[in-house]
């Protein structure tokens, strides 16, 4: 009588050599659930985005040194370096001292043995290491949703809910990260959930035979 679809989002990921196998053993994908375990290291955040920004600020407050890798020019033109990056969070991570920014950078490669032990780049032609001990992945996330079919997504495939997770078919909910909700967090998805349980039960109630 009723579905609800909490599939979840997965990262987009660099697909470079070592970032599979250092995958939560200095890499991550989520800066609010690890950052906290690289306090006074050096890590390096790869992305151009607020959710890139936005990782660097944090890890500024707990890491000694960090690295943010954007792969456009610091030009007016591609908004300093992030061009979909809202500029006051560009200003905050710009003034900061151990913020430094490696501008066109594409990064090549994650090194390490049972740790990250560093990230390789290239710039203008040429490969460059860094020595880090975190990574921070933030080029964005896809959320787990082509398999469904007439509900409306947004432009990032996000399916749309209101405010009881409702989406435009009758019957069909939606719940957590699969969602246009905000954040992405796992709080915020219980709670979608919970809100898409206790709806599902009001439709169903109200369902004729």
């Amino acid at each position: 009588k009723s579905v609800i679809i909490a599939t979840g989002i997965h990262p987009r990921r660099l697909d470079v050599p070592g970032e599979k196998e250092l995958d939560r053993k200095g890499v991550t994908y989520c800066t609010v659930c690890d950052g906290p375990l690289f306090k006074n290291k050096t890590t390096v955040t790869v992305g151009s985005g607020n959710s890139a920004l936005e990782s660097a600020l944090m890890m500024a407050g707990i890491a000694k040194k960090v690295y943010l890798l954007s792969k456009f020019p610091d030009t007016p033109e591609q908004n300093g370096g992030f061009p979909k990056g809202e500029n006051i969070l560009i200003e905050k991570v710009k003034a900061l001292p151990n913020i430094e920014i490696i501008y066109e950078a594409t990064t090549t490669a994650i090194t390490g043995d049972k740790k990250v032990t560093g990230i390789k780049y290239t710039y203008k032609q040429g490969e460059h290491d860094l020595a880090v001990e975190g990574v921070m992945v933030h080029i964005g996330q896809i959320p787990n949703s082509q398999f469904v079919e007439n509900v409306d997504k947004n432009k990032m495939g996000e399916i749309i809910i209101d405010g009881k997770c409702r989406t435009n078919l009758p019957g069909i909910f939606a719940a957590g990260d699969v969602t246009n909700v905000a954040y992405k967090q796992i709080g915020i998805a219980t709670g979608q959930g919970i809100i898409a349980a206790l709806a599902t039960i009001e439709y169903i109630n109200m369902w004729k035979e």
